[in-house]
């Protein structure tokens, strides 16, 4: 997706079932613009909810209240 549609400005993953770590990664590494949104319905290991948490932030999407009170 990120490689096909440079001009790609959000990514919205709700009800995308196990979504790695690893494509998170690409997606970012592709494109360090995409912001990510609506994580609801996915299911994530810990470990990527902190990569995607971070991402978010980094890039001033959400504030780290809001997105750690929905975490």
């Amino acid at each position: 997706i990120a490689r096909s549609c440079l001009n790609l400005k959000y990514l919205n993953l709700r009800r995308c079932y196990i979504i790695s770590k690893e494509a998170i990664d690409q997606v970012v590494s592709v494109n360090p613009n995409i912001n990510i949104v609506n994580i609801v319905d996915t299911i994530m290991p810990p470990d990527l909810i902190g990569v995607v948490r971070n991402h978010l932030t980094q890039n001033n999407v959400a504030s780290r209240q809001i997105l750690a009170q929905s975490l």
